[in-house]
């Protein structure tokens, strides 16, 4: 290993040696990805990216992003990134950490939709926000609202102040909130 990789492994091994399950080491690049999940929103294409079993990276473009203007379809097997073969033993976050960058700035995918030959794709990265709050009126009572808080950012507190206000000139009287499946905060 290099020297990076070597200091990596010996502060994750000093950290095990702690024996707390809460104390972790990030890497710069996944550290950078995390603080753009806090901020909600990044230089990216709009795609969900997830693994198969097999090591294959698969697209599915988020409507009104650039992937999906740029022709990307779901289930659109990621075979490079500028022209860098993704390999099976990456991370998702390091595909992530590959494919996001400053907004502007072009990002050349080699993908192949279903089993026809691969091709390559310019996409130019675009602001992508992460919305953490929703809202909806319940179905079964219509004077009742749910705010649904996915994960909490620096957007979350004016985007749950929005979803109030929207359920209150709905005519919403009482509110639920909704934090299951929310591991923060």
């Amino acid at each position: 290993p290099d020297d990076t990789q070597f200091e990596y492994g010996m502060i994750r091994g000093m950290l095990e040696e702690l024996e707390d399950p809460y104390t972790t080491f990030k890497e710069p690049r996944s550290a950078e990805l995390d603080a753009d999940r806090l901020a909600g929103r990044f230089g990216g294409i709009g795609t969900l990216i997830s693994k198969t079993e097999l090591g294959t990276f698969i697209l599915t473009p988020i409507e009104n992003h650039p992937a999906i203007r740029a022709g990307i379809m779901p289930g659109d097997q990621l075979i490079a990134i500028d022209r860098d073969r993704v390999s099976e033993n990456s991370t998702i976050d390091e595909v992530v950490g590959q494919i996001r960058g400053e907004i502007g700035t072009l990002v050349m995918l080699t993908i192949r939709t279903n089993k026809a030959t691969p091709r390559d794709v310019g996409i130019t990265r675009a602001q992508i926000e992460i919305p953490s709050v929703s809202w909806r009126q319940w179905s079964q009572d219509a004077t009742i609202g749910v705010l649904d808080i996915k994960h909490f950012n620096n957007r979350t507190p004016d985007e749950a102040e929005d979803g109030i206000r929207a359920m209150l000139e709905a005519g919403i009287t009482r509110m639920i909130l909704d934090l299951r499946g929310n591991g923060g905060g």
